[in-house]
């Protein structure tokens, strides 16, 4: 809601979103597309809320499901 109207039309519009950071994770969350994240998870937080060892990197994809968000770590390692 804070981004510029250019962006929420590319965000909404893109037929794949890729994001990277586990910053990016925690601005764009929730969301109401589906969404893939590329990302270390220094964030205890962020790590048991994709399931993931602390540390861990993982490849996230984010689906929409109504109003909640449906996280699967598609890959991760450490």
């Amino acid at each position: 809601e804070r981004a510029s109207i250019a962006f929420q039309e590319s965000f909404a519009n893109a037929d794949v979103v890729i994001v990277r950071g586990e910053d990016h994770f925690e601005t764009l969350m929730p969301t109401d597309r589906e969404v893939f994240f590329l990302l270390q998870a220094t964030c205890p937080r962020v790590a048991g809320e994709i399931e993931i060892p602390p540390g861990g990197r993982a490849i996230v994809r984010c689906a929409a499901r109504q109003s909640t968000a449906v996280f699967e770590a598609v890959s991760h390692s450490l």
